[in-house]
Order: structure tokens, then sequence, then C-alpha cells
């Protein structure tokens, strides 16, 4: 039963390719099945996606607080203490970013980082943030308090396990591309701070 279950998610997975497998995307295609099936496994699945989505959320707040430390540093923002909770930190490298003149360069690649940011942030928030209420045969109930205009209000979110699999995709991919991002911005702001810090 259990190599029949990772059959069919490759078949799937190999359909999705129109049917077009080659030395490039076997490998990748072979992952993703596996990963699909061990995810349908409770509790080890459940436990795999929630932990490496916690791993790379972190290192992505990680290089929101090097950007905005950068910002600080450089003067281009009023702020002078880091901000600490996850939305002012969003909020301040997306003010830094988006509108202050020095740094239109920036702008065009740092839009959809900060889209990303925002969209996966709400999948972040659930999964770490909410608790999983009931289990269903395609995947978890979960539920958490929003913290907006009303503090009781309660919000409801089924995720199945291929969307799971797909949004921690989606997060190393952010991860990746913010921490490029990130490396340039560093640079631009502060110059001499690497060689400074290795002299």
């Amino acid at each position: 039963m259990d190599y029949i279950r990772f059959f069919w998610n490759f078949w799937k997975r190999i359909k999705l390719r129109k049917g077009l497998l080659n030395e490039h995307n076997a490998e990748e295609t072979i992952t993703e099945a596996a990963y699909e099936y061990i995810y349908s496994l409770e509790p080890y699945g459940f436990y795999l996606v929630v932990g490496k989505i916690t791993v790379n959320w972190a290192h992505i707040e990680f290089q929101l607080d090097a950007a905005n430390i950068a910002l600080i540093r450089a003067g281009k923002t009023k702020e002078r203490q880091l901000p600490k909770s996850l939305e002012p930190k969003i909020a301040h490298f997306e003010k830094g970013v988006l509108k202050h003149p020095d740094l239109d360069e920036f702008r065009a690649r740092g839009e959809p980082i900060i889209a990303e940011l925002h969209r996966l942030k709400e999948v972040r928030h659930d999964l770490i943030h909410g608790t999983s209420t009931k289990i269903t045969e395609e995947g978890r109930n979960f539920s958490r308090f929003v913290y907006r205009d009303k503090p009781s209000e309660m919000k409801f979110r089924n995720y199945k396990f291929e969307e799971l699999h797909t949004h921690l995709q989606e997060m190393v991919r952010l991860r990746t591309e913010l921490e490029s991002f990130v490396g340039r911005f560093w640079d631009h702001l502060l110059p001499n701070s690497r060689n400074n810090s290795q002299g």
C-alpha cells in the first residue's frame, strides 16, 4: 500500500510535467513525490513540514533584520531601534526599499519579495501561532486568533498536504532570493562594513 501511494504521487508529478522527464528534473520529481508521501504519514509528515517551515522562516527574519539594520546604520530611516515583531519588520523594510529616493535601484527587485513576505507570512502565522484542530483525509484544519480590529476573532483554515509542501518550497525560494537581495543591499548601504569586520 505504501509503495502504491508513493508511485501514485510520482505519477501525478510526471503528469504535471506533461510526461517529460530528463536528467535535470527526474531527481526533483522523485524528491517531490517522496516528500508528499512522507507528509501524508501522520503525525511525522506534519512535524516535518512545520519544522522545515519554522527553520526557513527563521532565516527569512534574520535577513529582514540585516536589511533593517543596514537602513538604520546608513541613516535611511527615522527609526533608531530594530523592529521586534514580524509586521513592523516587514513594514520598515518595505518603506525603505519602496519609498526612499536613494534606493530606487532596489525597488523593482524588492517589490515581488515584499509581496511574497506578505503572502507567506499568513501561512507562517497559521502554522506557528495556530493549532491543528482536526485531521482530515487530505490534510489538517488549523485555527488561530487574529489580533486586528477584534482581538477575539478566530480564523479557520484547512491545509492539504500538497499545499503545505508547495508553501514550503515557496519559502525556500523566498529565503534564497532575500539572502541575495540583502547581500547587495547591505554592500550598497554600508560598503566598508564587511572589510572592517574582517579586519
